[in-house]
């Protein structure tokens, strides 16, 4: 078990909302997100716009945070896709480009938040976080298409709307695992052991040795799981004994500030998605469409 005096300063520099990962915020509403500018009869993510393609980057970047300890996580995402109106094609292939267009954009999502998510130790072994998310969907044609009389207008109505639903924080379960195998000889301890072959070798102490348990948190599958067991864990780990060195206090202190400074910027970063709700643009309105009454002489 964990020194009572080391987790009694965990407890007191961490506080009681921190250890049990309650927020006092209530669970976010849905969010939505848009992307726009399918060329015509395309539904290719490849063929947005650079700017479209980047805010999808930056939306996955955005649901693999929300699974971190102090976010509410995104447990469902939807796409609805939109067509521009085909009096050609007709209803029916409107339909189904517009649904053609949504499973493009969901597929590009699951698998950038696979790909960001993905994470691997020796000790660990390999996550994600796609398992906990529900991906779907749809299409709706070109139902809510709005009146365009030029390409930039349709580019517009050929668009994908994402939809995210959040849920409240579950600490995942603590893994099965030895924190004394995994954190060994990063911080100071009673005796100096050797490290384990996947982390970098170093024949003298550092300095900072509490940022290379940040990095091994965040560079595996621990930066998704409840941050009260890896403290309370990394505590038994360090071996402290019942009054700790100087050295071994400094450590907790660092460890401790960044740890409560990264989980308070990822609530204020994880309010809300990037990029703007998806509403009308003034300026990529049509005017409403008049009867221009034709001259006299071509009434014939």
């Amino acid at each position: 078990m964990p020194s009572p005096i080391v987790s009694a300063r965990l407890r007191a520099r961490l506080g009681p909302g921190f250890i049990d990962q309650r927020s006092s915020t209530a669970i976010p509403p849905k969010s939505r997100r848009a992307v726009s500018g399918f060329p015509p009869l395309t539904d290719s993510v490849g063929r947005l716009p650079s700017r479209e393609q980047i805010e999808l980057r930056m939306l996955a970047e955005w649901v693999v945070e929300t699974h971190m300890p102090g976010a509410f996580p995104v447990i469902g995402v939807s796409c609805i896709g939109h067509a521009d109106r085909d009096d050609a094609r007709g209803r029916s292939f409107e339909l189904d480009i517009s649904q053609r267009r949504a499973r493009a954009v969901l597929k590009h999502l699951e698998s950038e938040i696979g790909r960001l998510s993905f994470s691997f130790s020796p000790v660990l072994g390999m996550s994600t976080i796609n398992p906990a998310i529900v991906f779907s969907a749809s299409g709706v044609g070109s139902k809510t298409a709005r009146p365009a009389i030029n390409e930039k207008q349709r580019l517009r109505n050929r668009r994908v709307e994402i939809v995210f639903e959040r849920g409240s924080p579950k600490p995942k379960p603590p893994p099965v695992l030895n924190f004394k195998d995994l954190f060994k000889g990063i911080v100071p301890g009673p005796v100096p052991i050797p490290r384990p072959n996947f982390f970098i070798e170093i024949d003298r102490p550092r300095k900072d040795e509490w940022r290379e348990i940040i990095k091994v948190i965040r560079n595996s599958p621990l930066k998704f799981i409840d941050l009260k067991f890896v403290v309370e864990e990394l505590v038994d780990a360090l071996d402290f004994p019942q009054d700790p060195t100087e050295a071994q206090e400094k450590v907790i202190e660092n460890l401790t500030d960044a740890i409560v400074e990264e989980k308070t910027d990822r609530e204020k970063r994880t309010a809300n998605p990037p990029g703007d709700p998806d509403e009308p643009d003034d300026e990529t309105e049509a005017p409403p469409t008049r009867q221009r009454q034709r001259p006299l002489q071509q009434l014939r």
